[in-house]
């Protein structure tokens, strides 16, 4: 069955090393939490030779991930995953990984399923663009994951994903990240692309452009470029960029895409900043809009989506479940 069951760090090694030997198709399941400290990572799959096999955590750990690739592209704990191929259930804690251009926590880029993944500890990209708490660049699907610490890079950056392109989905994630970056820098997504759907995905953390002539700052997404972003929220964190016009509460610009049933509980003024698309977002004031009324709205519009999750308004904020 080309599968390798794994119980510790030198263990999950040799797995990687076999599958970038040349079995990128072979399937590896965690049956442990792992320690991968002090071990020198190189990630699973290359752009050329994407790994495609089923990274099954089995609802484990992996604790102490670190690679320092600032001249290399495609970084994470998989480098490259290709159409087919999925990661899932499993989390990655006190994590530092840094590289150039699409870096990311869980992958660096993704054709293939990332799901019900979670993320803690620093992304930083040192390139031009694509750094993402779970993918740095993501032409696949997203779903159930979460990402916390602090995501840095360039352009197109996002506390789940840099940048999403092409037709794909990202549904039911969180993000409480520290989000940074020069342009295009979103809480949950830096830069949305033509035809793609971002669903039920809410961010908590700071989204701050540092750049003075940087640009498309948003709570949710930094550049809906021709997307559609439905039932997503942006609440308590602070975003912060020097371009006044190009900075929103759920997006930081809106180019001919949808926005439907977003909201957003900061200072800002707007939902989203530079605009000519459809933009239904909305401030919760806690008298006029409340969060309870955002969530009955949010759920109505991801019903109409077809998404599967929904929230609930059971503390503060609302929260995601997914529908049985």
């Amino acid at each position: 069955t080309k599968t390798i069951t794994i119980y510790s760090g030198e263990g999950l090694k040799v797995a990687a090393d076999v599958a970038n030997s040349g079995d990128t198709d072979i399937n590896i399941i965690l049956n442990n939490d792992i320690d991968l400290s002090g071990i020198d990572w190189t990630p699973i799959g290359t752009e050329s030779r994407p790994y495609t096999g089923n990274f099954d955590g089995g609802g484990h750990t992996i604790t102490g991930l670190k690679i320092d690739k600032s001249g290399t592209d495609y970084v994470g704990l998989i480098g490259c995953l290709g159409s087919g191929g999925k990661v899932q259930n499993v989390t990655l804690t006190n994590i530092s990984v840094s590289g150039a251009n699409c870096v990311g926590g869980i992958a660096g880029q993704n054709y293939g399923t990332v799901e019900n993944c979670s993320v803690n500890g620093t992304v930083t990209g040192k390139g031009f663009t694509d750094t993402g708490g779970i993918a740095g660049s993501n032409y696949g699907t997203i779903s159930g994951c979460s990402a916390e610490g602090t995501v840095m890079g360039s352009v197109n950056v996002g506390g789940i994903a840099g940048g999403s392109y092409l037709g794909v989905i990202i549904d039911g994630c969180h993000s409480t990240a520290a989000v940074s970056g020069i342009s295009s820098v979103g809480g949950v997504l830096g830069n949305l692309g033509n035809n793609s759907f971002l669903m039920a995905c809410y961010s908590t953390g700071d989204v701050t452009v540092t750049s003075t002539d940087g640009s498309f700052v948003g709570g949710v997404v930094g550049t809906n470029s021709q997307g559609t972003v439905t039932g997503c929220y942006h609440a308590t964190g602070e975003i912060t960029s020097s371009v006044g016009d190009r900075i929103g509460g759920i997006v930081g610009e809106n180019y001919i895409g949808t926005v439907a049933a977003c909201y957003w509980d900061s200072n800002l003024s707007s939902g989203t900043g530079s605009n000519n698309g459809k933009d239904d977002t909305h401030k919760v004031d806690g008298t006029d809009v409340t969060w309870q009324t955002a969530v009955a709205a949010m759920n109505t519009a991801l019903q109409s989506a077809g998404s599967e999750w929904r929230y609930e308004l059971t503390g503060e904020l609302p929260t995601l479940k997914k529908e049985e």
